[in-house]
């Protein structure tokens, strides 16, 4: 196993890269960013918000280099092309955390929408404005790898959508892990401003294949200004050997909502952590996720919704199933201002079982500063019901039929939540392939 040396190893070769990184005008947020992390170093299990996730210990096993410039294979290729969709509204592939521009397209999109990666964006004469509005979301934070984060982030992609603008169809964004012989680690910061009034849809997809140990520490800043409504989507099926943290900030204006929800089924450890701050009345938050779990997987969802206002509402409908000896967890929390009454939030996080190996461990809070709200929260995990199990079986459904059933119904509260037709039915499909492969393999042991 690695030392703490290799942990030291995200911060060698810094001051070196600092100069062939984009856009000049962040250096100074930069080496910020580095003299943070350098402060702390990675988070462990003494930090309060990692209690359930040993994040040094699953970096600690590697020495993570720079990610390797390269071409996608044709394995991954074609999966990319499978990807793709007609009704796209536009696309972007990176490889590595690096945009491919042959891979990419960008059809005609509305006036005064922008689509593109962030370094070519930087790179620009007029990236003054970007580079002001990169950080403003997340504010001051002694989040040491959202520092490093900053330190490094290369690429990413920036979409702007200016007031009143409906974006036709999804905006399609492929994150491809291609792993090397030597582990690496990728940065990526992603910037999503919607204004006024204006709607976009936004799907990821995280794929990868065998092969070293890859790291991916993401950052994406989402701002919705009056009116706004956002709705993102993301498929975590990376690297086989992949460790993921993906971090999302948000802020919700006045009458705006914002809809995301996270389906994990690949990686060796996934990590979706996502803040938002509801700050006008009858501001919208619906946050949901669904994971699967086996082998040794671990899925975290680490969930902050901050009520500053009054009338708004906010969703978290979480749901997991694990085998074997993977490990989940759940951190959610409802905050409420004093100042935002007739607050209405809902949490939720209910775990399936499927091996006694499997654990989960949940930790659901509300901190309300209000006298006039609504909100509840829970968390359940359990096994298979026995008696649904039994009433199958007894009207003919053979044993695995009758799980799988079961299993697919349970799962289907979670991916209710999400609002497009279309997303909800390919979510839904990969969720049936995973349970495919899961019963087949027990099936078969």
């Amino acid at each position: 196993m690695a030392d703490e040396a290799s942990l030291a190893g995200f911060a060698e070769g810094f001051d070196a890269a600092l100069s062939g990184l984009p856009g000049r005008a962040l250096t100074d947020a930069r080496q910020r960013g580095m003299a943070a992390f350098q402060a702390h170093g990675v988070p462990g299990r003494r930090v309060e918000a990692w209690k359930f996730t040993d994040l040094r210990r699953f970096l600690s096993r590697h020495a993570f280099g720079p990610a390797p410039t390269g071409l996608v294979d044709g394995d991954v290729a074609g999966r990319v092309a499978a990807l793709g969709s007609v009704d796209d509204a536009a696309r972007l592939v990176f490889l590595n955390g690096r945009l491919v521009a042959d891979l990419s397209a960008l059809p005609r999109l509305p006036h005064g929408v922008t689509v593109s990666g962030l370094a070519n964006a930087l790179a620009k004469p007029d990236a003054t404005g970007l580079v002001g509005l990169l950080g403003t979301v997340i504010g001051e934070t002694e989040d040491t790898l959202i520092g490093l984060n900053a330190a490094w982030m290369e690429d990413g992609f920036l979409l702007d959508v200016p007031a009143g603008v409906a974006v036709p169809g999804p905006i399609r964004i492929i994150h491809v892990i291609q792993p090397g012989k030597d582990a690496f680690a990728v940065h990526p910061r992603h910037v999503i401003r919607l204004g006024a009034a204006a709607s976009a849809t936004i799907i990821e997809d995280h794929i990868g294949g065998d092969g070293a140990a890859s790291f991916v520490n993401a950052v994406t800043e989402v701002t919705l200004a009056e009116g706004a409504s956002l709705r993102h989507y993301r498929n975590a099926d990376g690297a086989l050997q992949g460790l993921e943290v993906q971090r999302v900030h948000a802020h919700v204006a006045r009458d705006a909502r914002f809809e995301s929800f996270v389906l994990a089924i690949g990686g060796q450890l996934t990590r979706h952590e996502s803040v938002v701050t509801l700050a006008g009345p009858a501001a919208e938050a619906h946050v949901g996720g669904a994971y699967l779990g086996r082998d040794r997987q671990h899925r975290d969802n680490t969930i902050l919704v901050q009520h500053d206002a009054p009338n708004c509402l906010s969703r978290q409908v979480f749901k997991g199933v694990l085998d074997d000896r993977a490990r989940g967890v759940f951190q959610g929390k409802i905050k409420v201002d004093r100042l935002a009454q007739k607050t209405d939030g809902h949490q939720l996080n209910k775990s399936l079982l499927l091996s006694r190996g499997a654990e989960i461990d949940a930790k659901p809070e509300l901190e309300i500063y209000a006298d006039d709200v609504k909100c509840s929260h829970g968390a359940t995990a359990g096994e298979i019901d026995g008696d649904a199990l039994f009433y199958l079986r007894s009207r003919g459904v053979p044993e695995t039929a009758a799980r799988r059933l079961l299993v697919q119904a349970f799962l289907a509260e979670a991916l209710a939540e999400i609002s497009d037709d279309g997303v909800r039915d390919r979510f839904g499909a990969m969720v049936d392939t995973w349970m495919t492969e899961e019963f087949s393999r027990k099936d078969a042991a």
